[in-house]
């Protein structure tokens, strides 16, 4: 039987897949023998500017991390990560350090200070994303190890030892006694799934009256602080609330982006109130957004939810009716003839719409000039832009952005 595997050359580079490795990951990689010598550097940087060759008491202690069927990482705060893999032989591999969210003023400063390197030498964190880094360094690992592994077995290995089992354990323990002990019961399920029912059927009148009920147990304590219980508790409930919108006909993109966007805004406020409220008009938004599906149109074919799933997901580029075609494997004149008949227009016309949908939003949420919405859109000129703006919309687009900002301007001075 044919084996992919016979396709692969038998001469792979180690040497020179490491060394764009270290391109990928903006990352020193070393590899050492059993006693701690050094056998090869992949990327530019000084020893006196290396932490794991400068700080001797820290390399010792990288050098004793590894384990022989998994990659072990070490973590300086929350960001900083070096990673050890133990190869044949006895021999190390360490790599990093690398900052797993954009770097900053203070994590320079850490790893200045916890290694004694010279301030005046200008070290500098290199930025990898941690799924991006972590997905290399599994790649790195299986072509020196021959080992398979996914990103879940790493996580656990690294951060689930038994002292973390027995963490959870104990802590779960303490919260059933507790709850016990106050004779407190969650808010009760029934009333939950009513919530999201009622969502799933866009049904914002009874989604109100669920809310009001009166509130029968206790939501659960997720936090001891007051505002991140209620951060906590928001994006869960936005969460779900977005899932059951799916479940009504939204498509799943669109839902993912309300529950974003809501989830980001609420991280942004500090009192439990103002959480709060935020969360419910997400619920609300998104059932609206169901019940407008739902009055526009009886359950689509499934064809054309994926037309406008991928019109949604490419509102950025040049959308053709044959790149759908190809891509749903059907006719693209009867990919044309279902869409008209399930919706009344053309693809074309929707496409525009669409476009114009998501330009009125950058009028009034952004300060992005006419020709870059246009570009943003991919409109072929801020004139074409203007056109069809005004073709559908009745007025042009700086005209849609003036009454917005008079109305706005309007609505402070009232309230001051």
């Amino acid at each position: 039987m044919f084996d992919v595997n016979d396709c692969v050359s038998d001469s792979i580079d180690l040497n020179y897949l490491l060394g764009k490795f270290v391109l990928e990951l903006r990352a020193v990689i070393r590899i050492f023998d059993k006693d701690g010598y050094i056998l090869q550097k992949y990327g530019i940087l000084d020893d006196d500017k290396d932490p794991v060759m400068w700080d001797m008491d820290f390399f010792r202690l990288l050098f004793g991390y590894g384990w022989q069927d998994c990659p072990q990482a070490y973590f300086e705060g929350e960001h900083v990560v070096y990673v050890v893999i133990r190869m044949n032989y006895g021999c190390r591999m360490i790599i990093g350090p690398v900052s797993l969210v954009p770097v900053y003023a203070e994590l320079n400063k850490m790893v200045i200070q916890l290694h004694h390197l010279n301030p005046e030498d200008e070290f500098r964190l290199s930025y990898c994303s941690r799924e991006y880094f972590f997905s290399c360094v599994l790649t790195i690992f299986h072509l020196v190890t021959g080992l398979k592994m996914t990103t879940d077995e790493l996580w656990e290995r690294n951060f689930m030892d038994q002292g973390m089992k027995n963490r959870l354990e104990q802590n779960l323990v303490e919260t059933i006694i507790s709850r016990q002990e106050q004779e407190a019961a969650h808010t009760p399920y029934n009333q939950e799934m009513r919530e999201m029912k009622s969502i799933e059927e866009g049904n914002v009148e009874v989604l109100r009256q669920v809310i009001a009920e009166p509130v029968v147990g206790e939501r659960g304590l997720l936090s001891s602080d007051a505002v991140r219980q209620a951060k906590n508790i928001a994006i869960s409930m936005i969460t779900l609330a977005s899932r059951a919108a799916i479940d009504g006909g939204i498509n799943a993109e669109t839902a993912f982006t309300v529950c974003d966007s809501y989830i980001r805004m609420t991280e942004s406020l500090s009192q439990p109130e103002q959480i709060e409220t935020v969360m419910r008009e997400a619920e609300y938004k998104l059932a609206d957004m169901v019940r407008q599906l739902k009055v526009k149109e009886e359950l689509p074919h499934p064809l054309v939810k994926k037309v406008k799933d991928y019109i949604f997901c490419n509102l950025q580029s040049e959308i053709k009716v044959s790149d759908m075609a190809e891509q749903f494997a059907v006719n693209a004149d009867y990919l044309s003839f279902l869409f008209h008949k399930s919706t009344g227009k053309t693809i074309s016309r929707y496409v525009l719409e669409e476009k114009v949908k998501a330009a009125e939003s950058m009028l009034v949420y952004t300060d992005n000039s006419l020709q870059e919405i246009a570009f943003a859109l991919n409109f072929s000129s801020q004139s074409h832009f203007s056109t069809v703006f005004r073709k559908i919309v009745g007025v042009t687009p700086r005209q849609y952005r003036d009454t917005y900002t008079m109305d706005k301007s309007a609505e402070l001075s009232s309230q001051s």
